[in-house]
């Protein structure tokens, strides 16, 4: 293959005058080489290599092409007379090459598996990754518009997401300082009352003095955090009912009437809990009662026939009547 090169050369027809201008120059250019194709033999191709979907001739068709055309494979689809897609035979081309090395490469050696991995090749993907692509081809001026539109969006949001976020931190921390200088000033406060109220007090009123404190958390708290505790004989109880329910151990969105409402559901569960053990200890009570009244019964019943027996044998073993004796006599 050769291409004309120009270069600035002086013109010799007229020594006697600086005249140049641009002529050819052939340049040859060492074509590429061929790629490596491999090749198969009838024995390997029987033995490993037969395909349901192909026949040996489309096979051998299929690797002349690509020795001829270099795995340009939009030129062998153009010039085969094979009714295949690109990508059935970009998928037969490189199945046979897979088995290929696999059959000639060492199996021990740990570059065999990088090798076959090379020549890997899902056709599936590949029709998706075309569709998609075609899809995305295909899209109107609007939903273009639309998708720049929101990338645009995007890219705000991206911009001011430190700003926002450096600001966020600069009023939790004002908000937390706030906060903590206020508690410590109501607990000075309610302690400078306290010992007001001492002095004041009299001394026989000293023993009976209590001064209820409230706590006062550090910093930023959770409404969480004050919600009570459950009562231990019944928290699995209570936290398996709420499970079955759909609802979380502690509100997700702790606002004040979130909590209020969380608190008297689990309110509810206990007092439903409560109520149930109490229902079931009086139906064990009323049983065992009853029981016992059947005991009771059946033992005086017991007691009656013994007393009747008793009292038919005392009358069978009593004294003669006088015409007992006449007619003994008799």
């Amino acid at each position: 293959m050769t291409v004309s090169k120009y270069h600035y050369t002086r013109i010799d027809s007229r020594p006697d005058l600086n005249l140049y201008t641009w002529s050819k120059e052939p340049v040859s250019i060492q074509p590429l080489p061929p790629l490596d194709i491999p090749e198969y033999t009838d024995t390997e191709y029987d033995l490993h290599l037969k395909d349901p979907t192909w026949t040996k001739e489309e096979t051998d068709h299929l690797f002349e092409l690509a020795r001829t055309y270099d795995l340009r494979f939009i030129i062998m689809h153009d010039r085969t007379h094979l009714d295949r897609s690109i990508e059935e035979l970009k998928q037969r081309y490189y199945q046979v090459v897979r088995i290929l090395l696999s059959l000639r490469l060492p199996i021990e050696d740990p570059q065999t598996k990088v090798e076959i991995q090379k020549y890997q090749y899902d056709m599936r993907r590949e029709i998706d990754r075309k569709q998609h692509l075609e899809k995305l081809m295909q899209r109107s001026v609007q939903q273009m518009e639309e998708e720049s539109m929101l990338l645009n969006e995007i890219q705000k949001f991206e911009m001011n997401h430190d700003k926002w976020s450096r600001t966020r931190d600069s009023l939790l921390k004002t908000h937390t300082d706030h906060q903590n200088k206020e508690g410590l000033e109501r607990l000075s406060r309610r302690n400078r009352m306290s010992s007001a109220s001492l002095k004041l007090r009299k001394p026989r009123d000293f023993e009976d003095l209590t001064v209820k404190r409230d706590r006062v958390p550090a910093g930023i708290h959770n409404r969480v955090s004050k919600i009570a505790a459950l009562k231990p004989s019944t928290s699995q109880r209570v936290i398996q009912i709420m499970e079955e329910m759909g609802q979380s151990q502690r509100p997700k969105m702790p606002t004040e009437i979130v909590c209020a409402r969380f608190e008297e559901l689990r309110h509810l569960i206990q007092c439903t809990l409560e109520v149930k053990r109490a229902i079931e200890k009086a139906e064990l009570d009323l049983k065992s009662a009853q029981h016992k009244r059947i005991a009771m019964l059946e033992e005086g019943q017991t007691r009656a026939r013994s007393a009747s027996i008793s009292s038919i044998k005392r009358s069978n073993s009593g004294t003669w009547t006088p015409t007992d004796k006449r007619s003994r006599n008799f």
